[in-house]
């Protein structure tokens, strides 16, 4: 059910995959690799536009599975210095977020209404320094 339709905080989403890996390989030096999965999901929506009457049916609102990966490097070189590369998003992937709203486009009446597609690939390059 999505949460919008009956004025709720809720989404639904596709059963989550998660995996981290963190690897050191010296004192000094870090990195690390986040992979994300969600299946795919399909539920009918429109309900309370049935039961007033707006539209003659339910629509089956389709949200496609979706892959993720994301990596980092920290490199320490003094205990007061350190730089960070990260990379977002690693292989481009486009894709609407399950927990943003859905891709109604193709629903009678409702198509204008779609989601945003999340961000492409995003590479940051950070240095801290503490005192």
């Amino acid at each position: 059910m999505n949460g919008y339709e009956f004025n709720g905080l809720g989404n639904s989403r596709g059963d989550t995959w998660n995996l981290g890996v963190d690897y050191s390989l010296r004192n000094d030096f870090q990195l690390g690799l986040n992979l994300s999965y969600v299946n795919s999901l399909t539920i009918d929506v429109l309900h309370q536009d049935v039961d007033l009457g707006w539209v003659p049916e339910l629509f089956s609102l389709d949200k496609p599975s979706y892959f993720i990966a994301d990596i980092f490097v920290e490199w320490s070189p003094t205990d007061t210095l350190v730089f960070n590369l990260n990379v977002t998003n690693l292989f481009d992937e486009f894709y609407r977020d399950h927990s943003s709203v859905g891709n109604y486009s193709l629903a009678l009446g409702y198509e204008l209404v779609a989601g945003p597609v999340e961000a492409g690939r995003d590479i940051r390059l950070a240095a801290s320094f503490s005192f």
